[in-house]
């Protein structure tokens, strides 16, 4: 099954060109800000967007993610806020936004 992070490589590979790859807190520092950088991202480059989750326990991460977590939490940000059905809906750059998911 190939799916859209696979063809935008592949199309980055024809190109002969390194993918720009960011990660963005879904939130941080709160939900308008977010929402902003989200739909900037994709023209000012970004092939892909990696939309992190806030999670309150972020162990695994480094400092920078985990205190955008904290930030975004403190903002009210979960994954029933708009940020996150923004993903669902297909927002911008969906071609190439995916989500980071944490396992349990």
């Amino acid at each position: 099954m190939t799916t859209r992070i696979d063809r935008r490589f592949a199309a980055l590979r024809t190109e002969g060109r390194a993918a720009l790859v960011t990660f963005l807190t879904a939130g941080d520092p709160d939900g308008e800000t977010s929402l902003a950088i989200l739909r900037a991202l994709p023209a000012a480059g970004a092939d892909v967007v990696e939309l992190g989750m806030p999670f309150s326990d972020p162990m695994a991460d480094g400092p920078a993610i985990q205190m955008s977590s904290q930030r975004a939490i403190k903002a009210a940000i979960d994954p029933t806020t708009r940020t996150h059905s923004l993903f669902d809906s297909g927002g911008p750059g969906s071609n190439s936004l995916t989500r980071q998911k944490y396992a349990r």
